[in-house]
């Protein structure tokens, strides 16, 4: 799996998760690569929301294509 892919699925996991006691909305991320991290911007995140109530209702090949599209 891709390092896209990977950033997706553990938002996708975090935002399943806030149904659960004591999981907040906040959500704060970060990518290391090659040594560095990168921490995830308020407009990644929203990426992400995007992808995740488009997953949410209806499962197509726009997910992949908008998973390919992030920026990190």
């Amino acid at each position: 799996m891709g390092v896209k892919h990977a950033v997706y699925f553990s938002y996708e996991a975090k935002k399943n998760a806030e149904s659960a006691p004591g999981v907040g909305g906040d959500t704060d991320m970060a990518v290391i690569r090659d040594g560095k991290i990168r921490n995830i911007t308020p407009e990644e995140i929203k990426e992400l929301e995007k992808i995740y109530e488009t997953r949410r209702v209806r499962q197509t090949g726009e997910f992949t294509e908008a998973v390919d599209a992030l920026p990190f």
